[in-house]
């Protein structure tokens, strides 16, 4: 694919060429200066293009900023290169000193283009294949430096720079959309859960249960992702990866695949899920998600058991409404009593009997039915925009194919 208008052979040269200097960050601890307004960035900063500074984010003092300062410009691109291989975001003109997880790369000329280049499959797929390391993988300067482009002269690489921009521009608009709505279902639940949001006036109405009063716990299987598979109907396994893959708090089967069970693996002793059921992965490599929970709709008689690390709950007391527990057992009010349970350094996990402890709050049926109804409504919103971003970025990869052969 090319445009009309230009023809002629692409240059080749490596990055070591086309850039001034490339490099990465610090290999240290710096000084700290909360409210300095110099930033500390890692590879977890750079997200969809762009350089992400949060709340989260640490700063550092004037005097080390300029100490590592690495004359970062408008030509500048970064690069993840520790743990995450291969995030790349266009230096936005932010005081910012980097961390050993990310290099930077000052272009001679139009940085654009390349931005494009580097997050194209061809060069995404060469430097997974040049890492080093075992437990944590590492994608080398001497790689970034002599990894080989192919380029055209710089009027054409403005028109595919410009064009790929404009897709750009929507796909980031898109994931706006999204972090917005998750804000909002976010803040949503936590304020009803908290009781600072009424849906009718007796809401001392509300109880509070032990998880063990409420639920009823089903044994599950430890079965691996080598014995499951995609295509095939049988006894589908819901493997606690896909929990915390998930955005929504429902696993509704009209809409979503699980993997099943291989032949060879199947067995009667594994309880089925049901609608209404809830499901907790136990463990995690990040204590925010330890214990984050999925709730079964729309089973349809199909056959569904839980899987490795997770934990398989129903209400005993038919005290729930189907879709309701997805979202208690995601509102911080119970996520905060879980992360405390957390145990280990790598992986955190949760043991059944803490778990069982832990209290939720109920209200009224009739209460639970207003709850349930405004969050399914802005959830079902949310894989709807998150639906429309996957094929954005689709559309993008299969334009990265065309123009970077």
């Amino acid at each position: 694919m090319r445009f009309p208008e230009f023809e002629g052979e692409w240059n080749e040269s490596t990055l070591n060429t086309l850039c001034d200097k490339i490099g990465d960050g610090l290999h240290g601890t710096p000084s700290y200066s909360k409210g300095s307004g110099y930033y500390f960035i890692n590879g977890n900063n750079l997200l969809n293009g762009e350089v992400n500074i949060s709340n989260n984010t640490k700063e550092v003092t004037q005097l080390d900023w300029a100490r590592h300062n690495k004359n970062l410009n408008d030509k500048t691109l970064f690069i993840t290169i520790n743990g995450t291989i291969g995030n790349v975001a266009k230096y936005g003109n932010q005081n910012l000193m980097l961390g050993k997880s990310v290099a930077y790369l000052n272009f001679k000329e139009h940085r654009d283009f390349f931005y494009f280049v580097l997050v194209s499959s061809n060069i995404q797929k060469y430097f997974i294949s040049e890492l080093t390391g075992t437990t944590i993988k590492n994608l080398s300067l001497k790689t970034i430096r002599d990894t080989k482009i192919f380029y055209p002269f710089l009027n054409e690489q403005k028109k595919i720079s410009s064009f790929l921009g404009k897709i750009d521009s929507r796909i980031q608009t898109q994931s706006k959309i999204i972090e917005q709505l998750k804000s909002l279902i976010s803040g949503l639940k936590d304020a009803i859960f908290l009781k600072k949001i009424k849906f009718n006036s007796l809401q001392e109405n509300w109880r509070t249960y032990k998880v063990s009063d409420l639920l009823e716990f089903f044994s599950t299987n430890s079965l691996s992702w080598e014995n499951l598979e995609y295509g095939t109907e049988g006894t589908h396994n819901l493997h606690y990866g896909i929990i915390h893959k998930s955005n929504s708090p429902r696993l509704d089967l009209t809409k979503q695949i699980l993997p099943s069970i291989k032949s060879e693996f199947t067995s009667n002793k594994f309880s089925l899920c049901r609608d209404g059921d809830i499901v907790f992965a136990d463990a995690s490599e990040d204590t925010n998600d330890i214990g984050k929970a999925i709730e079964f709709v729309n089973c349809n008689d199909k056959k569904v058991v839980s899987g490795l690390h997770t934990i398989h709950g129903r209400d005993k007391l038919t005290l729930t409404i189907v879709g309701f527990k997805g979202f208690a057992f995601t509102a911080s009010k119970f996520r905060n009593q879980i992360k405390r349970l957390g145990q280990g350094t790598k992986v955190y996990s949760i043991s059944e009997k803490n778990f069982k402890d832990c209290s939720i709050d109920i209200p009224p049926i009739s209460e639970q039915v207003k709850i349930t109804g405004i969050l399914t409504y802005i959830d079902e919103k949310l894989i709807t925009e998150t639906d429309l971003l996957r094929k954005l970025n689709k559309q993008k990869d299969a334009l990265l194919k065309e123009l970077f052969i």
